[in-house]
């Protein structure tokens, strides 16, 4: 069965553990990424709220 990404469900279930790392692995880096932009977002915006 092929699931939307076009990934067989069956590869997941741990016949290639690789490919959930390499998933997990893609995933985290994507995290990291909108975390960064985030974060670079929020240090950009003026501190209205904080004493000086």
């Amino acid at each position: 069965m092929k699931s939307q990404s076009g990934l067989s469900t069956e590869s997941l279930s741990g016949n290639d553990p690789w490919i959930a790392d390499a998933l997990f692995y893609r995933l985290y880096r994507e995290l990291w990424e909108i975390n960064s932009e985030v974060e670079r977002i929020y240090v950009a915006l003026p501190k209205n709220q904080a004493p000086n």
